[in-house]
């Protein structure tokens, strides 16, 4: 194992027709990195990190990373972090099968969709789901689980700070432990985001009567635009968010049909107005 490193990055050979990806572990432990400098400055890969089979690449990197950029798809990666630091930016096009653990803050994460993982840090300021229309991506967040601790951020500041999905959020769990912004997505699907509860075992039910409506996190807003279904267009449907104050509550048309529960004890706008049985979705506690 290497104690840092500058920059790591693959090129790839079109003349070989190599497209550059890297699939090798990394180990790195930052013994005798000077304080405020960084355990690895940069990792540029040209094609893909892993590859699309059974093996899992393994990142071991003690200390502070700066930017990992791939050009390509990222699969079966964890990159531990009793490890990672703070982490400046991650960009590559699908994550699949990834796992990123960071021990401090993450800036940004931008991928085009992540299909099955992790994160874990202490906040977020950016994660991007932009989604590639001319690639036929739609952009989705599913199979995901996150939890933001909150730790070192400071008073006022968010964990995370923005957070916008192309299409939907599909069977995952967020866990902020701390205030959010503006959450923006084309809808949320059997998925859930709790302001407040410490642990990946939380639910609604331990937000409304634990810690996450005695922290009194707010959610700055909710804004979701439609992804159309097979027979109308999909905004909020058997899923849970809870938040001591939410803010804007934006739907992209006419909500009908939505269900799941949004918990708050104090309540900004929501447009539109709902009525009928989707009322009943907004719940004070």
């Amino acid at each position: 194992m290497a104690d840092s490193a500058g920059t790591i990055s693959t090129t790839g050979d079109k003349k070989l027709a190599n497209v550059g990806d890297f699939v090798a572990n990394i180990g790195l432990a930052g013994k005798y990195v000077q304080a405020g400098k960084l355990t690895l400055g940069a990792i540029k890969v040209a094609g893909n990190v892993g590859v699309n089979a059974p093996t899992t690449v393994e990142w071991y990197l003690h200390g502070d990373v700066g930017t990992i950029a791939t050009k390509g798809d990222i699969w079966n990666l964890v990159a531990d972090s009793t490890a990672i630091g703070n982490l400046k930016a991650l960009s590559a096009g699908t994550a699949h099968d990834t796992q990123i653990k960071a021990t401090g803050a993450i800036g940004t994460l931008q991928v085009k969709e992540w299909d099955t993982g992790k994160l874990e840090a202490d906040s977020l300021v950016a994660f991007k789901i932009t989604g590639d229309a001319k690639g036929g991506i739609q952009g989705e967040l599913r199979h995901f689980d996150m939890l933001l601790h909150g730790a070192n951020v400071l008073t006022g500041k968010p964990a995370l700070a923005t957070m916008t999905v192309a299409d939907e959020v599909h069977e995952s769990t967020l866990y902020l432990h701390g205030n959010a912004g503006v959450l923006t997505a084309g809808a949320f699907d059997a998925s859930n985001l709790y302001l407040g509860c410490t642990d990946v075992t939380g639910s609604i039910d331990d937000f409304s009567s634990g810690p996450g409506i005695y922290n009194q996190f707010t959610l700055a807003g909710l804004n979701l635009k439609g992804v159309l279904g097979q027979t109308r267009t999909y905004y909020f449907h058997d899923s849970e968010v809870g938040a001591y104050n939410v803010g804007a509550v934006r739907f992209g048309g006419d909500p009908q049909g939505i269900s799941g529960t949004i918990q708050y004890n104090q309540l900004g706008s929501v447009t539109p107005p709902l009525v009928g049985g989707s009322a009943s979705v907004l719940t004070k506690v």
